[in-house]
């Protein structure tokens, strides 16, 4: 069996590298058509100049919104703070101090924040007066002694 052997002569050579480059020129061709399609859409109706001064207007608009971005954290965070300070927990115990005059009318409400500091609310009921009393809380605990029913309302409103 015999191979032949194709050489390739001068014209067929040049024939390949002017096929080549043509294909090279036609996706360069493609290429920039796509690329200055872009260009135009991007400056028309009013828009920059320069690509410059898109970049410099982009890194204008980047900086508002990292300012923004900042301060609106710094907001959240003092916003939070505000609220952990505010009255967030509040519980109310009805109860008969005095079984032989009629209802529950008396009540311990407990107004605390998150930190369980505020104040508890007492009130008695009684046919002939109404007492109100009111009793600082730190830490869910008081400096006064609590009765049951205050005990109760600062317990519910810590959990």
């Amino acid at each position: 069996m015999t191979i032949k052997r194709y050489t390739f002569g001068t014209m067929d050579t040049t024939l390949i590298i002017a096929v080549a480059g043509l294909g090279i020129s036609l996706i360069a061709l493609v290429l920039f058509v796509r690329n200055e399609f872009r260009l135009r859409t991007l400056f028309k109706n009013g828009q920059p100049e320069s690509i410059d001064e898109i970049l410099r207007e982009l890194a204008l608009h980047t900086r508002n919104l990292e300012l923004r971005s900042e301060k609106s954290e710094n907001e959240i965070k003092r916003i939070s703070i505000r609220l952990a300070k505010s009255v967030r927990n509040v519980q109310t115990v009805r109860y008969n101090p005095f079984p032989d005059a009629g209802g529950n009318q008396s009540f311990a409400v407990a107004l605390l924040d998150d930190h369980g500091n505020g104040v508890v609310l007492s009130s008695l009921y009684a046919r002939d007066r109404m007492s109100v009393y009111a009793k600082p809380i730190e830490m869910h605990a008081s400096e006064f002694e609590l009765s049951g029913e205050e005990l109760e309302a600062v317990t519910k409103a810590k959990g």
